[in-house]
Formats: C-alpha cells, sequence, structure tokens
C-alpha cells in the first residue's frame, strides 16, 4: 500500500451530480458532505424505508434507484454487503449508457467476491474511510478531515483515480492523506481486523474482565470504567502517541510490567496460530461464502449468535451511565 500525497483542495473535477445509493451509515455522512462541497448529491433509496423519512429530514428529495442511476454518471454504492448484488442487478444492470458510468464503493467486499461482475460498466472505483459514518461527518465538520483508502478496479476513461481522489477530496478524507490500496486487499484487511480485533475478541475481553471484576464483588459501575472506558483511553493514546513504543513511555511502570505478565498468562500460545487460520479462511473465500450462504437463508446463524451475546450486564450499566451525563 503506497500514501498518495495530501493534495486537498485540489481534486475539485468531480461530475455532479452523484447518486448516493443507501443512505444509512455512511450513505447519510458522505452525502451530507458532498453537498457541503458544492456536490449536487441524489439520493437513491427504497421510497417506503425509513432511510427515506431521514434523507427528507437531511432535506434532500429521495428517490428510487432506478431513477438516481438513470440522472447521475458517478454512482456510489452503500448498501450492505450482501445486498449490493441484488441492487445491482435490478437497478444498475438494466440501465441504458451503462458504460459512461462510474460505479464508486466503500468497501471492496462486492466486487472481490464477485457478488457484482461490473464488465459492462464504465470506472469502477473505491474510497474506503477509515472510519464510521458518525466520525467522517464529524472531522469534516471539523476541517481534521479522515484518512481514507482508494483502489480502482476498473479504468475504462483513464481517469478512474482522479475521480477517486476528486470523491475522497469532496468528503474530506484528502486533508489526513489518501492511501492507495487494491479492492482484494482492503477487502481481506477489513475482515481480517475486524474478525481478529475490532468486532470480536477486543470485545470478549472487556466483557470477561468486566464479568470477573464484578462476580468478585466490585460495584459494575467501577468495572465499567476500568474495563470499557479505559479501553478507549489506552486505544486513543496508542494512536496518538504513534505506536507501542511511545505508549510504553506514558504509562506507569507498574501498568507496563503488569501488562507484559498478563499478556503470557491469559493469551493462548498459539495466538498466532490461530489468527492465521482466520486469515486463511477469509484468504480462500470461505467467510465470504457462509456469510452470503446465511443471508440467503435469512440470517439464522447470524440472529443465533446476536442472542447469545447480547443482553450483557455491561450493557446495562453503559446505558445507565451515558443516560446520567444527560441528567
Amino acid at each position: 500500500m503506497t500514501k498518495q500525497a495530501n493534495k486537498s483542495g485540489t481534486f475539485r473535477a468531480l461530475h455532479s451530480p452523484v447518486a448516493v445509493i443507501g443512505y444509512g451509515n455512511q450513505g447519510r455522512a458522505q452525502a451530507l458532505n458532498l453537498r457541503d462541497s458544492g456536490i449536487d448529491v441524489h439520493i437513491g433509496v427504497r421510497l417506503d424505508g425509513k432511510s427515506a423519512q431521514l434523507a427528507k429530514q437531511d432535506n434532500f428529495k429521495p428517490q428510487s434507484i432506478s431513477e438516481v442511476v438513470a440522472s447521475c454518471e458517478v454512482l456510489m454504492l452503500l448498501v450492505p454487503d450482501e445486498v449490493m448484488g441484488d441492487i445491482y442487478r435490478s437497478a444498475i444492470l438494466t440501465t441504458t449508457n451503462l458504460e459512461r458510468k462510474a460505479i464508486g464503493f466503500a468497501h471492496g467486499f462486492a466486487i472481490h467476491y464477485k457478488l457484482i461482475n461490473p464488465t459492462t460498466a464504465g470506472d469502477v472505483f473505491m474510497v474506503s474511510p477509515k472510519g464510521t459514518g458518525e466520525t467522517l461527518r464529524a472531522n469534516y465538520l471539523s476541517k481534521v478531515g479522515l484518512p481514507s483508502y482508494i483502489a480502482v478496479a476498473q479504468d475504462c476513461t483513464g481517469r478512474a483515480r482522479d475521480l477517486a481522489l476528486a470523491y475522497a477530496d469532496a468528503i474530506g478524507c484528502t486533508a489526513q492523506g489518501t492511501y492507495i490500496t487494491s479492492f482484494q486487499e482492503e477487502t481481506e484487511c477489513d475482515l481480517f481486523s475486524e474478525q481478529t480485533v475490532l468486532c470480536g475478541p477486543i470485545g470478549q475481553l472487556i466483557k470477561t474482565s468486566f464479568d470477573v471484576l464484578v462476580e468478585s464483588g466490585v460495584s459494575p459501575q467501577l468495572a465499567y470504567f476500568e474495563c470499557l472506558t479505559e479501553a478507549k483511553l489506552v486505544c486513543d493514546l496508542l494512536v496518538a502517541g504513534g505506536g507501542f513504543d511511545n505508549f510504553h513511555q506514558k504509562i506507569s511502570n507498574t501498568a507496563e510490567y503488569g501488562g507484559y505478565l498478563a499478556n503470557e498468562k491469559i493469551l493462548p500460545s498459539d495466538l498466532k496460530g490461530r489468527m492465521l487460520s482466520v486469515w486463511q479462511h477469509i484468504k480462500q473465500g470461505k467467510f465470504a461464502a457462509e456469510f452470503i450462504a446465511d443471508y440467503e437463508n435469512g440470517f439464522k446463524q447470524l440472529n443465533s449468535l446476536r442472542a447469545k451475546y447480547s443482553k450483557h450486564p455491561l450493557d446495562k450499566v453503559a446505558a445507565d451511565v451515558q443516560a446520567s451525563k444527560s441528567c
């Protein structure tokens, strides 16, 4: 992966109007940022859904997906991975002059795993902000920006990368730099980080440590602050400090010493091997196949896992703490 030099303000050749298809976490933030950057934004959603109502509240005039596809040359597809293929086939693939349209993504899943075959389209690019839609919007408003990945899967015009950079600039992602990657690399790395750290083990570590303290007689509120809110403080310090060496210089010797010893007591000795097995599961396409199969089966496995891991006592404490802040 290579970094594209910061050039905020120099990639303004983004053609209007732009169709933002989907108005969820990323769709809403990107549409608002585009509009504030002077881009004519058309919102494509199901007109009977909650997203359409939210778009109206934000002073957009939502249209059907087919309508915005017909009227715009740049289409940004910001819907859940599992429905992208269906939407592409029903509302985009049937469009006339599709070869003249550029299609953008915020995640490479649908292209890499061939849920979408865009060979009849024009340019196919990706702009993947490294943060939630809420963070993307907040950083745009504060003029801080948010780093992003960009990639090109299909370059019919010879200007697909320029278009990706223009789009990244318009949503506020060039101030901190854009990093050039591929659809495959972004997809596989994103899935790996989610599964091995961000959306799996880190949460289980937090919940289990909370359980140990509470079951040992510690108040739930104190356990919440120690195990959850301090995790955010540590992550913030790691990022701001530029890595673990600087981080260790900013914490106490007691914390550093105890952390090293606890690593050896808690983490399995074959941790790296286990992570490699997750990586291979992703690389071989097995995870994607299982995920799509579960979607087609009504998400029975996902719903079962949701039920298994929901309603943890920490969630109630977190809600109570947040509610007390608003009082």
